[in-house]
């Protein structure tokens, strides 16, 4: 949640939360290292859900495969409010007050599977988080594309509201842009629809523009 790489601190924004509401104080190196963090979301977006995020590897296997098996099987697509990772996010931040921060290792999809994989390599024993990380598993299956990343996960919430304005994000030329195409709203994991040059969520993976049949689908500074 907090470490130095180089000297640099990181620190989880989620953890910066929890310890301002448990603690209600920050120290320096550990509000410091939330300086790196923020600045890339504010920048770039969401992309610490395509890019860094442990658990996006997990997730995006398990869309590819949903995507596979739904030749042979109908599977619904479920869609919450944007609004519900808020709910989660509040309702951690009051565990975390009443039992510790320790609860975070069963509401983050990625520091459940930061958990699971430490406790197996470590100690050759599972942990509990496993049970959290099948359960984020089959809402993902069973639910919709990335239905986690969508509607359970705080930090993918809070970051991409952060970086709504980011000024790196796609960019659509709109004069090459076929008007009967949907395409690139379909493919993308986190339900943004470029076509209507919406970009709030938006993770920068860069499904849209390789899939894009005019390729006017392209990543950049905003015009």
């Amino acid at each position: 949640w907090s470490i130095r790489i180089g000297g640099v601190p990181f620190t989880d924004p989620v953890a910066g939360l929890s310890v301002a509401v448990k603690n209600h104080h920050w120290p320096l190196g550990f509000a410091l290292g939330m300086i790196v963090p923020l600045g890339i979301a504010l920048m770039f977006g969401r992309v610490f859900c395509s890019y860094i995020c442990p658990a996006s590897l997990l997730f995006f296997t398990i869309s590819r495969l949903r995507r596979l098996a739904g030749r042979f099987f109908l599977f619904p697509e479920l869609a919450l409010n944007r609004g519900f990772a808020w709910g989660v996010l509040a309702g951690g931040l009051g565990l975390a007050v009443y039992a510790g921060h320790g609860v975070w290792t069963f509401i983050l999809p990625y520091f459940a599977l930061g958990q699971t994989l430490f406790h197996g390599l470590a100690f050759g024993t599972l942990s509990m988080t496993l049970l959290s990380l099948v359960f984020f598993a089959c809402a993902d299956l069973a639910f919709g594309n990335q239905f986690t990343c969508r509607y359970l996960c705080p930090t993918g919430r809070l970051l991409g509201w952060i970086g709504s304005k980011a000024p790196v994000s796609i960019r659509r030329d709109a004069t090459a842009c076929l008007e009967n195409c949907s395409m690139c709203g379909d493919s993308c994991p986190f339900n943004v629809n470029p076509k209507l040059d919406e970009t709030r969520d938006c993770s920068l993976c860069g499904e849209c523009v390789a899939l894009c049949p005019t390729s006017c689908l392209s990543i950049g500074v905003k015009k």
